[in-house]
């Protein structure tokens, strides 16, 4: 009895502290000016005792750490019977999730997910794809996927910061990381799956949809920076830059049809080049082939298999090349013509350099044939 009276007395709340109705249950409110005389009291309680015991945290009655212009709006208050603290935001908490607050309409719950519910949703796109299963297999695939729609090379994937950065993600993925061999046999897999499903799961107009969409975005090219030459194209430059860096290219776009004798300088037999060498085969090729006569006379030095010069010309396919193999194949018959012929026509003797000369161009140009 003496137990019970001292514990109703030290739990007797001072008559200078207000008590408020909230609902069914009554709050005894703190004030500033009564600061001393309530927490007297409240030490005196079940939630003080709980305070001491460290089971609960210091409910800071004068709230000097509490800064905001908030709190001001909230009366700080203890439970009549047990002392536990209150300070009003318990009360909010239940106004926002409740149907009568204003400002958030029909709010289910508070928590982070309803909120972010509530938020304007874009609409979905193609890449918007479903999040698979986190398996072995789906991350290997997905690995495969990630470092292609990136543009990074298959080392990547053994790149000490790229392996730290997928275990910090999921560290039980720590000892399954790939090496790039893995990732290749993947990717073949996918390959294969992909081209059997197109083949044999669809109909024709299904297998032809993706092709066409597939041939339009490869076919998309810029003229000027994203053309694909032609290989034959590209290595016919090339023979044509060989050919002007030696000196050695045609001056006529077109077949002769006659042969202007002036053409034969004295320079002919005096400078010895590949050029000059080169321009005494064009000027025999042109002569022997300047009338019918003229390729009838050639075709009488040639003991069997007659055939005439081959004319070079600049836009004609590997003319040089084949009138420099042309020549080497008649040089008898093109010796024995130039003997027989006028004098000026002795400027266009070939000595044995100028046909070692011809040689080196066949073996130079051959591999461009």
């Amino acid at each position: 009895m003496a137990e019970a009276s001292k514990q109703a007395k030290s739990t007797e709340i001072p008559s200078e502290l207000t008590i408020v109705q909230h609902g069914k249950k009554q709050f005894v409110l703190w004030k500033e000016l009564h600061h001393k005389l309530f927490v007297t009291w409240w030490l005196t309680t079940e939630a003080a005792q709980l305070v001491k015991d460290k089971k609960h945290g210091d409910p800071n009655w004068k709230a000097k750490q509490r800064y905001s212009d908030f709190w001001p709006k909230f009366d700080q208050v203890a439970e009549h019977s047990k002392g536990t603290p209150e300070n009003g935001t318990s009360g909010l908490k239940k106004h926002l999730t409740s149907k009568d607050c204003m400002k958030t309409g029909d709010r289910q719950g508070n928590t982070l997910v309803n909120m972010m519910q509530q938020f304007p949703k874009r609409p979905q796109t193609d890449s918007d794809l479903p999040v698979p299963e986190c398996n072995q297999d789906n991350f290997l695939r997905q690995l495969v996927r990630t470092l292609i729609s990136l543009n990074l090379s298959f080392r990547a994937i053994e790149n000490p910061a790229f392996r730290t950065l997928i275990t910090m993600l999921n560290p039980a993925m720590a000892l399954q990381i790939p090496t790039r061999g893995t990732l290749y046999q993947v990717m073949n897999d996918m390959y294969n799956q992909l081209f059997q499903n197109l083949l044999f799961d669809h109909d024709p107009t299904t297998k032809l949809r993706p092709a066409l969409q597939q041939l339009k975005k490869t076919t998309d090219w810029d003229a000027e920076s994203g053309t694909i030459p032609c290989l034959a194209d590209v290595i016919q430059l090339v023979v044509r830059e060989l050919v002007c860096n030696l000196k050695i290219q045609p001056d006529n776009d077109a077949l002769p049809t006659t042969f202007d004798e002036s053409s034969i300088t004295d320079d002919l037999a005096s400078t010895d080049t590949f050029a000059n060498t080169l321009k005494k085969i064009c000027l025999i090729a042109n002569a022997t082939n300047a009338s019918p006569q003229l390729a009838a006379r050639f075709r009488e030095y040639q003991q069997e298999n007659q055939r005439k010069m081959i004319q070079d010309v600049r836009t004609r396919w590997n003319s040089t090349y084949e009138m420099c193999v042309r020549a080497l194949l008649l040089r008898q018959a093109v010796d024995s013509w130039i003997q027989d012929s006028s004098p000026k026509y002795q400027r266009l003797c070939l000595l044995d350099h100028d046909w070692k000369q011809l040689e080196y161009m066949v073996g130079l140009l051959q591999p461009f044939s």
